[in-house]
């Protein structure tokens, strides 16, 4: 089975951006099913979160980010690379 989200616990989700239908990067919460979406600068949908991880080479390679509308908390994998160890 190839899921898009993973959940961790309540309210917290794991997002690979590597397996979504599509090529734009919007998904639906996992929780609530509110569009989010990377051209979204609004605010309204979602907030970033200050934890980023980030490859050897230095791209960044997961981010946290909370839904505004459930307040669950997301956090997408943006590549499989190994995090880069602080």
């Amino acid at each position: 089975m190839n899921k898009t989200y993973t959940k961790i616990a309540e309210k917290k989700y794991v997002v690979d951006v590597e397996k979504l239908k599509n090529n734009s990067g919007a998904f639906p919460c996992p929780k609530c099913s509110t569009i989010i979406s990377p051209d979204d600068t609004s605010g309204r949908t979602y907030k970033l979160g200050e934890d980023l991880k980030m490859s050897k080479n230095g791209d960044v390679i997961s981010l946290n980010l909370t839904c505004n509308s459930c307040d669950s908390e997301i956090t997408l994998l943006l590549n499989n690379e190994e995090i880069k160890d602080e």
